[in-house]
């Protein structure tokens, strides 16, 4: 398996909801009329000269397949050639890519596949299957979960096939690579443009983000998670019918889809169907279980009722599933301190504190610190 040692990185991004959403009302000073340049299929794999003509340098025909697959890596990544990095949020052309030095996962195995073909490798894109990465969508009541995306080129001899696994960062396997599987372009172009959906969403631009939900179904009409995009994006429109049909979609082509349960148990209990919420309920509330931003509004509605011994337990759960979440570590040191454990208090909202790059954001911390330390000092 070739693997490039970078950031933590799941590009595909299907939302969920875990409350109600805003009334459509609330969301009229919304941009519903965004017009960004509109992307094609033609677009996202399209190289340019220059990059055509550093492949050319670069890859020598002749050589192994496994030589050809580590120089076209080494084209990507190397800090004197093209130098791309991970960039979370972003999901890009392959163009748009190099000029902007990175991208996500979807990105760099858009790069690859390009740039592998090209040389005449017979190069795919990978779905890679991982434990549901939950973060907040920066949009009020909504939450993400991702998934992976790599790459793989399949090469051919009289022996018969052989695949070489192509990946980009450290990934949770399972025995035999069972969590692999190679999908069409058809796949990740939807992928790509539920991406951009979710994308647009986030920046509040509904216009784009339900044009490209519903490119993304063009690309492939099975594609549930598609659906469930373009659910989430009627109902910030208002348009809760809709959004129940989308979701609903998303149930029939996978009945696993727990984010579409979620979304159906919030619309239902939102219209008072609670007998229709009820179906779903067990399966969503397990789902929900695994989410650490669940779990933390339940440890704020323990503390809320003193129960801080049970507010402390969810938290502690919800770390083992976000480490890299201050926020998390903040309500836990509320928890300690409000259940007389202060020195445990301490030590959490300084990791909180750790953790955060924003100045504004370390120093509020900070002074939050430096108070429980004067009063746990003076008393």
């Amino acid at each position: 398996m070739r693997i490039v040692q970078i950031s933590p990185c799941f590009p595909l991004l299907p939302l969920i909801l875990l409350v109600a959403m805003l009334s459509p009302a609330a969301n009229a000073n919304q941009d519903i009329g965004g017009e960004a340049p509109r992307i094609q299929d033609r677009d996202i794999l399209a190289l340019n000269d220059r990059l055509m003509r550093l492949a050319d340098y670069y890859v020598k025909p002749g050589r192994t397949t496994e030589r050809q697959i580590d120089t076209v890596i080494s084209l990507m990544f190397d800090r004197d050639k093209l130098g791309l990095v991970y960039k979370r949020d972003k999901t890009s052309t392959v163009q748009e890519t190099v000029a902007g030095g990175g991208g996500n996962c979807l990105s760099l195995a858009a790069v690859f596949v390009a740039l592998a073909r090209y040389v005449g490798l017979d190069a795919s894109f990978v779905s890679v299957a991982v434990p549901p990465n939950w973060r907040e969508a920066g949009v009020e009541d909504l939450y993400v979960v991702s998934q992976h995306m790599s790459a793989e080129v399949t090469e051919r001899s009289r022996m018969g096939r052989k695949k070489h696994a192509v990946e980009f960062l450290w990934v949770l396997s399972t025995p035999g690579n069972k969590n692999r599987k190679a999908v069409s372009d058809e796949r990740a172009f939807a992928d790509f443009y539920n991406n951009i959906a979710v994308e647009s969403l986030q920046q509040s631009h509904l216009a784009d983000a339900l044009y490209y939900a519903e490119k993304s179904i063009a690309a492939e009409p099975r594609y549930a998670y598609a659906w469930l995009t373009r659910g989430v994006i009627q109902r910030k429109l208002g348009d809760d019918q809709e959004a129940e049909k989308s979701y609903i979609t998303s149930l029939k082509i996978d009945k696993r889809n727990f984010s579409a349960m979620n979304n159906l148990v919030s619309l239902y209990r939102m219209q008072g169907r609670d007998q229709e919420a009820k179906r779903y309920l067990k399966k969503v509330e397990r789902y929900r279980m695994k989410n650490p931003y669940y779990l933390h509004s339940l440890a704020e509605k323990a503390i809320a009722a003193h129960s801080y011994k049970e507010a402390i337990s969810l938290l502690k759960r919800a770390i083992k599933k976000a480490e890299y979440e201050d926020k998390l570590y903040f309500t836990l040191a509320k928890a300690y301190h409000l259940y007389g454990k202060h020195q445990l208090a301490i030590e959490n909202l300084d990791k909180a504190r750790a953790l955060v790059t924003d100045p504004a954001v370390r120093a509020r911390y900070g002074k939050k610190l430096d108070l429980l330390q004067e009063s746990v000092s003076s008393g």
